[in-house]
């Protein structure tokens, strides 16, 4: 384009004759755009002082097709570089009419129907009333038509009344508060708009509703923006360096994007132009519609930009639809465009260091202190060269409004972004026996994998989908998969955890939506459970549950009784994550029309939708246990300071987005709370080394638990140092030659030092209460635990063929591994978790004779009233040559929860000798005792194996024992 002449813009219609030679020369001796058309679809745009002149008219009619063959052939999916110029036009017309009736053909179901809401500050009359005039010819017509008055006092356009037009009045100047009045003012499902100084053309409502009824998948949508006139070198310079114009292709953007730019900064303003634009209705309301900071009480721009942002970061789909066309009346003259460019990049000065602040992308804090000063100061360089002229006659403007943004956003930057929500949103109701499906996300976990898929098929329920979504994984998930044939497979490339949920929901078909991690799994009644408190509670879009904590083998670690549910679950959020597993979670699939997870969070992204969907939807929380989470040393939340640092980026944000949540509970308390939760944590690793991975602190860690928790720090630092004191002492004794050592050392060099009587130092464990009710299991491993597995590994090679096991299977997979060939779980209750067989030891077990090659009888024995039927069941069970691998508790405290109405006592090596005698050779009995009298005090007050040496444990005292195990062969 040329900017110093005026251009003609004149449209042309492909499917009409076209016109004679005399027109066609005419548009060459004066400059023209020209629009190309087919029907009511763009195909293009020709300069017309940038082209040769047709000698012909067939050389006329190939020009005008080679324009449009582009935008055609990428509709028509061929290639675009190959192009017939003789066969070009009449293939494109037979294309172009099987297109437009087969679109109008195969459109089914319902439109959505469309609110037209049209924003004015009522300082551009004239334009209005030509956006008023050509509103009045859509065709279709929307559905409902508003104008919000952003204006001081009231406007009057008598003669341009529309009589379905609604007027809304907003006082708060700025374009986005009237665009947010806009929407909630609304009540269709598509919400578009257009600015007041652009003309419609007839079918723009049409488009809008035909591209989101046959892309049901997309969320907003923007419109081609073409140029009213260009009569003046204001316009000329705005649609040559500034347009609106996006081109003639459709295309769809997603969260992807944003991966695939890297470090550089998404160009988010190349999606479209605010002039013309759509939306869904759920994606506002979850949203929250438009930052109102970004044109407080002043025009504003990038108001739009800053939307889509956050949109893709949801993974919304955004789709551009030339289809959908406006026509926009550029600023006239240059003092006009000097203030739009000016306004231009203080908007988007402003978004961008409001898109920094809510998703830290590295990209946007570059530009804002890297890249955008170096390229003003070159654009500076090159305006000096080229005297400030045509492109960089707003030069100036650009580098005030980009210093503008920054003293704008701190100017406003506290202030409310966005409208409060009205009232919890309300869903449809649920379908009865609705479809649930469970979206297991897996990266690199392949090997626990197995595990999770056969919870979900396990499921008392029936009508359950399991998807599987790999997130890049380069393990063997996808061979894991192709062993359920039930199970959907779904490969993305690595986007992270919140890339991967939000790829699940798109394939997922349920009505109901859970989320499992790959490492844990649901109980098998989990499902079932979910939705009885979903029919109890039909208001609710959300219901929680509990769950427990296992180690890496599935053995239960924690078994605590939740005693309450929060009355109000958005205010005990904002104090801690109270659901704590997300596999816990059930959701209606409707919530994720108005939500998805944040791809920009590396951690907390469930907490961070937790937040927003407690703005929004009625959560209902129980006490039943849903499902089993793991504690490995691959957990992500293993990294503890990384992981408070995003909780409190997450809770930050949330309370900069809605200010008034102050008033509920303050950031300052909630951030307190969760140092505090997150130091304990760090202490806890500390203390249990081993079930962390030999977990290290940080300086800065350190610095938390100082700041947080400095008396438990300081006890437990205490703890460590009498114990390394005594270690050495205990080393030095045995260097002292027996003549010189004092009458209270003791003769054995394992027995260390007997104080004398009345010089016993107690210390911590002088008080009547144990440190732990729960035999340690609150601490880490217990310590009978230790010496249980130290008895299995010695006898791994007996646990082969097919293994019996009471409860559950994780010792059978511990250490039989491959060589079980079929796993059978024992258990008196049906509907437990991996339960095989239900039956009991002293009544039969449903099981024919000789069928097992190994029975694991772990800590049970004690609970049964008739031992002896129990072993007699054992032993007709097993195959001959068959092992019984038992433990019973020697010196034990007594169960404080449900075993202890049934706990029957202890046993004695003597004592369990004689009941394997009963049912089993005497010659094929083998008897152990584990523990000493420092471990069984260890055991009694309730402390984990770690908390004692290597050396003090291994010390086997038959006087103390802890554990008595047997290994009982079957005779052949």
């Amino acid at each position: 384009m040329q900017l110093d002449r005026p251009y003609r813009v004149e449209h042309i219609d492909l499917s009409a004759p076209l016109a004679d030679p005399e027109t066609w020369i005419g548009y060459f001796t004066i400059p023209h755009l020209l629009v190309l058309w087919w029907k009511a679809l763009p195909l293009g745009q020709l300069y017309t002082d940038e082209q040769p002149l047709p000698v012909s008219q067939a050389g006329w009619e190939r020009l005008l097709w080679s324009c449009a063959w582009p935008a055609v052939a990428h509709r028509a999916g061929w290639p675009i570089e190959h192009a017939n110029l003789v066969e070009m036009p009449q293939r494109m017309k037979n294309w172009l009419e099987t297109f437009t009736h087969h679109s109008k053909a195969t459109t089914t179901g319902p439109a959505p129907s469309v609110s037209l809401v049209v924003c004015t500050s009522g300082n551009r009359l004239e334009a209005l009333r030509e956006c008023l005039r050509s509103i009045r010819e859509l065709q279709p017509a929307p559905d409902e038509l508003v104008m919000v008055n952003n204006a001081p006092g009231p406007l009057h356009l008598p003669e341009e009344a529309i009589p379905e037009l609604r007027w809304i009045h907003e006082a708060r100047r700025g374009l986005d508060y009237a665009r947010n009045a806009g929407w909630k003012a609304s009540s269709s499902d598509i919400i578009l708009y257009v600015d007041d100084d652009v003309q419609v053309h007839p079918g723009l409502v049409g488009a809008v509703k035909q591209a989101f009824l046959e892309h049901p998948e997309i969320h907003a949508l923007t419109g081609l923006v073409l140029p009213a006139r260009l009569d003046t070198l204001a316009q000329r310079i705005f649609e040559a360096h500034w347009s609106f114009q996006r081109g003639f292709f459709p295309q769809i953007y997603t969260g992807g994007l944003l991966d695939r730019e890297g470090k550089r900064l998404f160009p988010v303003w190349e999606l479209g132009a605010g002039a013309c634009m759509a939306f869904r209705r759920q994606v506002l309301q979850g949203s929250g519609g438009f930052d109102q900071r970004l044109d407080a009480g002043a025009a504003g721009c990038n108001g739009d930009s800053e939307l889509w942002y956050r949109l893709l970061v949801q993974d919304y789909a955004i789709r551009y639809e030339p289809a959908a066309v406006v026509f926009h009346h550029h600023r006239a003259t240059l003092p006009e465009l000097h203030r739009q460019i000016f306004y231009y990049l203080r908007g988007f000065t402003s978004a961008l260091c409001i898109s920094y602040r809510q998703f830290r992308r590295p990209a946007d804090r570059q530009q804002l202190t890297r890249v955008l000063p170096a390229y003003y100061f070159q654009r500076f360089r090159k305006a000096v060269r080229h005297r400030f002229q045509h492109a960089y006659l707003t030069w100036g403007d650009e580098l005030r409004g980009f210093l503008a943004g920054w003293l704008y956003i701190f100017q406003h930057g506290h202030k409310p972004p966005y409208p409060g929500p009205d009232a919890p949103i309300g869903l449809p109701p649920a379908a009865p026996s609705p479809l649930v499906s469970v979206i297991i996300t897996c990266y690199q976990q392949g090997q626990y994998l197995p595990d999770a898929i056969q919870s979900v098929l396990d499921q008392t329920y029936p009508h359950v989908e399991c998807l599987v979504v790999s997130d890049g994984s380069t393990d063997d998930t996808e061979a894991v998969v192709k062993h359920f044939p039930a199970v959907r497979y779904v490969y993305q490339a690595n986007a992270g955890l919140a890339a991967a949920r939000n790829t699940g929901i798109v394939h997922a078909r349920g009505e109901w939506l859970i989320f499992l991690d790959a490492d844990d799994w649901l109980y098998p009644s989990a499902i079932e459970t979910q939705l009885r408190h979903a029919a109890a509670h039909p208001e609710a879009a959300i219901i929680t549950g509990h769950h427990d904590k296992t180690s890496a083998e599935g053995r239960l670690l924690q078994n605590w009784e939740p005693t309450d549910v929060p009355a109000d679950p958005e205010t005990a959020l904002l104090r801690g994550n109270y659901i704590g597993m997300h596999a816990a979670v059930c959701y209606r699939r409707d919530v994720f029309r108005y939500l998805r997870f944040d791809r920009t969070l590396q951690a907390a992204e469930d907490y961070d939708l937790y937040l927003r969907a407690a703005r929004l939807f009625v959560i209902h929380s129980h006490l039943e246990r849903i499902a089993a989470y793991r504690l490995h040393t691959q957990n992500m939340s293993k990294r503890v300071g990384w992981m408070l640092e995003q909780v409190l980026h997450v809770l930050s944000r949330h309370y900069s987005r809605w200010p008034d949540l102050q008033q509920k509970s303050s950031y300052r308390h909630g951030e307190k709370i969760w140092k505090t939760y997150y130091a304990q944590e760090l202490l806890r690793r500390l203390k249990f080394r081993t079930l962390y991975g030999n977990y290290r602190l940080s300086p800065a860690e350190w610095a938390l638990c100082a700041r947080q928790i400095p008396g438990p720090l300081l006890r437990w630092l205490l703890s460590k140092g009498k114990e390394k004191w005594k270690n050495m002492k205990s080393h030095l004794a045995t260097l002292i030659p027996s003549y010189s050592r004092p009458a209270g050392w003791s003769t054995s060099w394992t027995a260390r030092y007997i104080p004398p009587r009345g010089r016993v130092k107690w210390g911590d464990l002088r008080q009547t209460r144990p440190f732990s009710a729960r035999f340690g299991f609150d601490r880490g491993r217990p310590v009978d635990r230790y010496y249980i597995e130290q008895f299995l590994e010695q006898h791994r090679k007996y646990i082969r063929g097919c293994v019996l096991e009471i409860g559950d299977n994780s010792y059978t997979r511990q250490f039989g591994g491959t060589c079980v060939i079929r796993s059978e779980v024992l258990h008196v209750r049906e509907g437990l978790p991996g339960v095989t067989v239900v039956g009991d030891l002293c009544r039969g077990v449903p099981l024919p004779d000789q069928s097992l090659d190994c029975i694991i009888l772990t800590q049970t024995l004690h609970l049964i009233e008739q031992p002896e039927r129990a072993i007699a069941e054992c032993h007709r069970l097993l195959k001959p040559g068959g092992s019984l691998l038992l433990t019973v508790p020697g010196i034990s405290p007594i169960d404080h929860d449900e075993w202890k109405e049934s706990w029957q006592g202890s046993f004695t090596a003597v004592s369990l000798r004689r009941l394997l005698r009963g049912s089993f050779c005497e010659e094929n009995i083998r008897l152990y005792t584990y523990g000493n009298v420092l471990a069984a005090t260890a055991f009694l007050y309730g402390l984990a194996d770690d908390e004692l040496t290597a050396e003090e444990k291994d010390d086997h005292d038959p006087h103390f024992p802890v554990i008595i195990a047997a290994c009982a062969i079957q005779s052949s």
